[in-house]
């Protein structure tokens, strides 16, 4: 999972002077193990905006041109170049007067036409003219995508907005952002992590910080909805949300929004589905929208599918389905394969008008199992698969709705239709003091453990007590303590996660070591060990046998392959 520092920061403020390997090694001692931690801006060293402001023809080479550009003041000290603008020569066809552009100084590292390894660009002489640097195609600084280029094109910056001459590339594009990749295995009990906000919550426990609270969407409309939905099978879907919001444009979405989404490696298809994704990476709630023209009524049915029937997934696959897969469907058919992939016959268009809202619960087992036997699996079903809070679903409908209002103002919300029948009750734990610190293996004050699991979102009552373990009737401490719902599906739920909790925040590293010291005893002779070695020895070393390990099951198929079953 990849994970992106600026989104970070918009719910904590880090300490300051936090260097990005300094928060990867303090994640991976307190929570998650991180693979690498990569500097975006760093692909863009010496590469920076700017104007070109004259154009002259190449005395010596008819498809080549001299460009004299302002690259700010700063950058021409830096150079100690002796004029206000730098003569670069260019063969780019789309080259204007005015024009703003990548330009990479002596020092980048640029790829000759989009090809090969990148190469440092130093000053030199085309065809007896000195050029002190190069006008960028997209494909030779890696943006290709984000800058699609003709043959023999330069990138074309004029249109981006709040763009300044002379300002890092990185800097103008939103690219001076820091990545961190995690280690998927590491957060496989831990559903709550598998987002922004969710890893920006335990940082805040881990440095002990404040986590800023989320923009939601609270202004619904009051008058009955027009959705009706209908959960057929409440053990395999407990919660299922809807909204209908109308009058909406299906355009690109806003530059802050796809450079978000491509940080962290989603690709950005219009502004509606770039919501949902930025939603499940934002809070952790898959989310999907529905074009609402193509629901019938409009009715949603959370049902299992029924004997024969297919659907086309956003893929454009045909998908056969079968009982045991959980499926959305409107009166007529299935427009949706339940926590994995929406249908092609619901999807959302350039002409759609209003949409569906869906965030809902699923059963992870009913998931893996669908997307195992489909083969497909997605973003949405690896959350899905890892057992989400049933809150999460009204917390991700209002992050979404939210967004969809600042981007789209003249959208119309109507009220949520919320069929819930997750279970309100909350875990407790009760843990004596002194197992506590038994299980960490030294002393422990009471304030830090309330302190830290505080920290983490617990609720914590004290109480005096006289703790089991103990022959002398001595006063302990005895915590009650209160589950968040983001981490009681499946994670915490005994005494010993909660040492888990207070040792890896406390910090493992501040554990004393100890020695413990143990009596040696002389091993008890058994004769049956002793006879069996040497029928073994004699076997072995005797009579040339090899002594062999099975495995306890096989495959019935297999067997009949190697033809120790009749495959009859």
């Amino acid at each position: 999972m990849l994970l992106s520092l600026n989104w970070l920061k918009q719910y904590i403020d880090l300490p300051k002077n936090l260097a990005p390997k300094q928060l990867a090694d303090d994640l991976t001692m307190a929570t998650v193990e991180v693979e690498s931690v990569k500097n975006m801006a760093e692909d863009f060293e010496k590469i920076v905006v700017g104007k070109v402001v004259k154009l002259e023809k190449h005395p010596n080479a008819d498809k080549l041109k001299l460009a004299y550009v302002d690259i700010g003041y700063e950058n021409i000290k830096t150079l100690k170049h002796k004029d206000k603008l730098v003569k670069i020569v260019c063969g780019g066809t789309n080259l204007y007067e005015g024009m703003l552009a990548a330009v990479a100084l002596p020092g980048a590292k640029v790829k000759w036409h989009g090809q090969g390894e990148p190469v440092v660009l130093e000053k030199a002489k085309i065809r007896g003219e000195e050029s002190f640097g190069m006008i960028c195609a997209s494909n030779e600084i890696g943006l290709q995508d984000m800058f699609p280029c003709g043959k023999m094109e330069v990138t074309d910056l004029s249109k981006v907005e709040g763009i300044k001459i002379g300002q890092p590339l990185s800097q103008a594009l939103g690219l001076d952002d820091v990545v961190v990749e995690i280690e998927n295995k590491s957060l496989t009990n831990r559903p709550d992590l598998w987002n922004h906000y969710g890893m920006a919550r335990e940082l805040a426990a881990i440095y002990k910080t404040k986590l800023k609270e989320l923009n939601l969407f609270d202004k619904f409309k009051t008058q009955n909805s027009k959705l009706e939905i209908k959960i057929s099978n409440k053990k395999l879907c407990s919660r299922y949300i809807g909204c209908v919001v109308n009058n909406v444009k299906i355009k690109k979405s806003p530059e802050w929004l796809i450079k978000r989404l491509e940080a962290v490696g989603m690709r950005a298809i219009n502004n509606i589905v770039d919501i949902t994704n930025y939603v499940m990476l934002d809070v952790g709630e898959p989310m999907h929208a529905f074009d609402k023209s193509k629901i019938q009524n409009p009715k949603i049915i959370v049902r299992t599918a029924k004997k024969g029937e297919k659907i086309k997934t956003l893929d454009g696959e045909l998908r056969q389905l079968d009982e045991t897969m959980l499926v959305i469907a409107d009166a007529e058919k299935p427009i949706a394969v339940a926590g994995i992939m929406g249908g092609a016959n619901s999807e959302v268009d350039e002409k759609t008008q209003s949409i569906v809202l869906e965030a809902a619960t699923f059963d992870p087992i009913s998931v893996r199992k669908t997307a195992q036997k489909l083969g497909l699996r997605t973003e949405a079903s690896i959350r899905f698969e890892k057992n989400l809070d049933p809150n999460l679903a009204e917390l991700g409908m209002r992050r979404a709705l939210k967004l969809i209002k600042e981007i789209l103002p003249e959208a119309e919300i109507g009220p949520m239709v919320d069929v819930d029948y997750s279970s309100k009750k909350r875990i407790a734990i009760k843990v004596e003091h002194e197992f506590l610190e038994k299980r960490v293996g030294q002393k422990l004050d009471t304030r830090v453990v309330v302190d830290v699991l505080e920290r983490l979102g617990f609720v914590v009552k004290t109480q005096n007590t006289i703790p089991s373990t103990r022959d002398k009737a001595q006063e302990s401490v005895l915590y009650n303590i209160l589950v968040p719902t983001w981490r009681a599906t499946g994670d915490v739920s005994i005494p010993e996660d909660i040492v888990e909790e207070v040792a890896r925040i406390y910090g493992y590293d501040n554990l004393k070591e100890k020695i413990e010291m143990a009596e040696m005893r002389k091993a008890v002779y058994q004769r049956e060990f002793e006879i069996e070695k040497k029928v073994k020895d004699y076997l072995s070393l005797g009579c040339g046998m090899n002594e062999v390990f099975n495995y306890p099951w096989t495959e019935e198929g297999v067997l009949k392959n190697l033809g120790f079953l009749d495959p009859n």
